[in-house]
């Protein structure tokens, strides 16, 4: 039942995204995000690192949907959260995505994530590239919300 739930509500984004990118000429349809995070976790007092995947779809002019897939890794182990993330674009360069999902131990998770493009190159109509700055807190509800991770990180995003 979790995969026919799962696979309609991908195939309702994708046709959203669709609509979406046929009423703005020049939209963004879908873009894939490959990085690297570093951060704190405050559970035990470490420093972290690690890496992080997205995939987004344009749902709206400023809004965007997709999963998130983070890990981070510490003295203390490492924590991997998968997670639905809604995007809001404020202009160009500024966005919010938030993010609510699972760990690798099966727990709920969420968060918040600012993103700024440093560089954003655009050189046909169809292909984009930039280079995003983020930062954002990411938490497990299991060791719950106060003892989560402040993250900062650099990624590669890529689309058409």
């Amino acid at each position: 039942m979790k995969r026919v739930m799962a696979s309609v509500v991908v195939l309702l984004l994708v046709g959203a995204a669709i609509a979406g990118a046929q009423e703005q000429s020049g939209t963004q349809i879908v873009e894939i995000e490959l990085g690297f995070v570093g951060g704190y976790r405050l559970a035990q007092p470490e420093l972290v690192g690690g890496q992080s995947f997205g995939l987004n779809l344009a749902v709206g002019p400023n809004f965007m949907a997709g999963v998130q897939a983070v890990s981070v890794t510490g003295p203390g182990g490492t924590d991997a959260y998968g997670m639905f993330g809604l995007s809001y674009l404020f202009g160009q360069s500024l966005g919010l995505s938030v993010l609510a999902g699972g760990t690798g131990g099966g727990s709920v998770s969420g968060g918040l994530m600012m993103f700024f493009n440093l560089f954003q190159n655009q050189d046909s109509n169809t292909f984009t590239s930039a280079l995003k700055l983020k930062a954002g807190y990411l938490f497990n509800v299991a060791a719950g919300i106060a003892d989560g991770s402040i993250v900062l990180g650099v990624a590669s995003a890529f689309g058409m």
